[in-house]
Parts: structure tokens; C-alpha cells; sequence
């Protein structure tokens, strides 16, 4: 919570994180970091494109339209952020390949003049 001084009220900011049916507050560091990366437009298609199934770098290039460096680059900051879940297999060629997923299912923010409310919604099962 902090204070407005040219209106003189206090504003709140409410962030939770839902992981199912549980709720978990975050801080407002972490909410702004999430809002920051799903401002991007590169960002966001990737994030829709693995929200539902783990893919690899190729595929989340191909499906989204996004040069295959540009796609591992911001493959590798949603990892440094915490936003992406990283399985993998080998193959026949005993070459590692990677899928990502989507930590984030959904957001929701709302604005009432003094509330600001951000409900994010883990892709990450009980």
C-alpha cells in the first residue's frame, strides 16, 4: 500500500498468484516483472504458443513466426525470470532437446481508482 500524495488517499495494490485452488500472495517486485514481460508482443505470442504443451525452441519459432534467435533469446530471459518449466529427452542422436512450458496460465488486472488487483494464474499443477 502506499500513499498518493496529490489526491491524498491511499492506494492498495493487491497481488495473489493462483497455483490451482490455492492462493499465494507475491510480491509487487515479482507482479511488475510479469506485467513487464507480458508487455511484449514476442513475449506473449511465445507464452501462448507453450502455454498448453511443452515445445521446443523450433517449434515455438515456427508456430509463432519469430526468427529462431530471436526465439531462444527470449526463451532464455521468460527461464531467467522463473516463467518457463524445462523438460528433456534424448534422442536417437543422444543430441538433448529441451521443451518449454508456460509457468503462467493466465492474468487478470482490474483498476478501480483505489484498488489496483493482479490475480496470476500458475500453469503449475497441485
Amino acid at each position: 500500500m502506499h500513499e498518493d500524495s496529490r489526491s491524498g488517499g491511499v492506494k492498495q495494490l493487491s497481488v495473489v498468484c493462483y497455483h490451482g485452488e490455492t492462493l499465494h500472495r507475491i510480491d509487487q517486485h515479482r507482479a511488475n516483472e510479469i506485467l513487464g514481460v507480458l508487455l511484449d508482443d514476442s513475449n506473449r505470442k511465445i507464452i501462448l504458443c507453450i502455454r498448453d504443451k511443452p515445445k521446443t525452441a523450433l517449434q515455438v519459432s515456427t508456430e509463432t513466426g519469430l526468427s529462431i534467435s530471436m526465439t531462444y533469446r527470449r526463451l532464455r530471459e521468460l527461464k531467467e525470470k522463473n516463467l518457463l518449466i524445462l523438460s528433456g529427452e534424448s534422442s536417437t542422436d543422444k543430441v538433448k532437446r529441451f521443451r518449454h512450458k508456460s509457468k503462467i496460465r493466465k492474468v487478470e488486472t482490474s483498476f478501480d481508482g483505489n484498488v489496483t488487483a493482479i490475480k496470476i494464474y500458475s500453469n503449475l499443477r497441485n
